[in-house]
């Protein structure tokens, strides 16, 4: 029978979400020989750093998306897979649904907003699934309980239950945020939960609020006992 005294860590499984331009492709651009599958365009950020990439866009590109990740996951020479972005991906694959019923360019129907979670559900559980580390990073939205009009910040992504439930399929779930210091803003990965946002650490040994960086996290992972 299997023992927890013999869990160690081999790769990350990431899922990285927060505002526009706050870092979240930088951070992911530190982890080891990473393929990036580029679904929001935005590639220039990494301009002259040597990685590789393919940039997709609209259901065709999405479907090419679908076919490469496989093959690329099977590559020697790429150590990380990183998504960039889930909130892309999504509408790309509501496009790709709602041409096949029909309905394009109107507006989505129920039964294909359901479909999408279905399949965003599958895709998750394959994607964590390899064997590489992985990266999933992800936009954010403002949601308002309904009863309670409290507001809190949510990884963008359809349902009302789904971007609550992202963490699940990830033992490490960051939010990027800004940080002011002395000598101005810094970005930092929220890693504990609080009470606006939903986010969390299986590794049990990170700062509330930690560096961006994959080699500070392996280190500190590695002084836990967990390498």
């Amino acid at each position: 029978m299997a023992n927890t005294k013999d869990i160690k860590l081999t790769h990350l499984k990431v899922l990285v979400w927060g505002e526009a331009k706050s870092g979240k492709t930088m951070f992911a651009s530190t982890f080891p020989r990473p393929f990036f599958f580029d679904l929001d365009n935005g590639m220039l950020t990494l301009a002259g750093k040597n990685i590789e990439y393919e940039t997709y866009s609209g259901d065709k590109g999405y479907r090419q998306f679908r076919l490469d990740l496989p093959k690329v996951a099977e590559r020697d020479d790429i150590d990380t897979l990183v998504v960039d972005s889930l909130s892309s991906m999504h509408n790309f694959m509501m496009e790709e649904i709602q041409k096949l019923s029909g309905t394009y360019p109107g507006t989505p129907q129920i039964q294909e907003y359901g479909l999408q979670i279905v399949k965003i559900r599958k895709f998750l559980y394959e994607l964590v699934d390899y064997k590489k580390h992985v990266v999933l990073i992800g936009h954010e939205q403002v949601w308002q309980d309904a009863v309670t009009k409290e507001t809190f910040i949510l990884p963008l992504v359809v349902g009302k239950s789904l971007p609550n439930r992202l963490g699940n399929w990830f033992d490490e779930f960051y939010h990027m945020e800004a940080v002011s210091t002395k000598t101005g803003v810094e970005y930092k990965l929220r890693t504990k939960k609080s009470h606006k946002y939903s986010c969390g650490s299986r590794l049990n040994c990170l700062d509330e609020l930690e560096e961006p960086d994959f080699n500070v996290i392996m280190s500190k992972a590695k002084k836990g006992g967990k390498l």
